[in-house]
């Protein structure tokens, strides 16, 4: 398995630019691969993508220094394994509300001795030389859960304390905040002030001059990372 672009980003001191696909397309996936962004996510859950899809944009990927990354329906041990049999370098996760949840997520995209994921990389397993990809999925995987609701923000503290978390959602200083029209918030965050951060995402959510997305161009390098929308 290859190295996880995202975290080498990360390592770096720098942001991640993402770019988003809603549409299933493997040409607009090659397309929006050649334009110098970090990661692309393929929208399962409110785009028009598929699972078939979403291997048809990873494929049209391929080849491209681009970390192909999922946002899955739900939070479900099912379609997670999927996605990253089929060649998901992350996962992100909608409506993790409590810690319970987030140990959930954690459990289905992990293989033992950690967790639960079976066995089965179907099309990962063709990253890097035969049999490396089971060896180096735990730690490569990047899992992002999105915290977009009250209570969710409410219990941000015991989300963050769950084992498996990524270390970038624990550094000071490394927040980064995904804002969604008609939630409180939806974040993967250090634990730098949370009380702030509870308090401006309160706010954020309800001014209704910010935008669903956060926009900026290809490796652009911000204090927050930044997520690009394009359809």
């Amino acid at each position: 398995m290859t190295t996880n672009n995202v975290k080498k980003v990360w390592a770096s001191g720098k942001a991640v630019v993402n770019a988003w696909l809603a549409i299933p397309s493997g040409f607009s996936a090659e397309v929006i691969a050649q334009c110098g962004f970090d990661s692309v996510t393929v929208d399962m859950q409110h785009g028009v993508q598929d699972y078939l899809s979403m291997v048809q944009c990873f494929q049209a990927m391929n080849g491209h220094p681009v970390t192909p990354m999922v946002r899955v329906p739900w939070n479900e041990p099912g379609i997670i394994g999927k996605v990253l049999d089929g060649g998901a370098y992350g996962v992100i996760c909608p409506m993790i509300n409590t810690s319970r949840k987030r140990k959930n997520l954690v459990q289905y995209a992990k293989y033992p001795q950690r967790a639960t994921r079976s066995n089965g990389p179907i099309r990962s397993g063709m990253y890097g030389s035969a049999g490396a990809y089971q060896q180096t999925a735990n730690d490569e995987i990047v899992l992002l859960p999105m915290m977009e609701t009250k209570t969710a923000i409410e219990n941000m503290e015991s989300i963050l304390d769950v084992e498996g978390n990524h270390r970038r959602l624990r550094r000071p200083l490394r927040s980064w905040l995904l804002l969604w029209p008609g939630a409180e918030a939806s974040t993967a965050t250090s634990r730098k002030s949370s009380r702030s951060t509870r308090r401006s995402s309160r706010n954020a959510a309800s001014a209704a001059s910010i935008p669903a997305f956060i926009a900026r161009a290809p490796r652009a390098r911000c204090a927050r990372s930044t997520w690009a929308s394009s359809s």
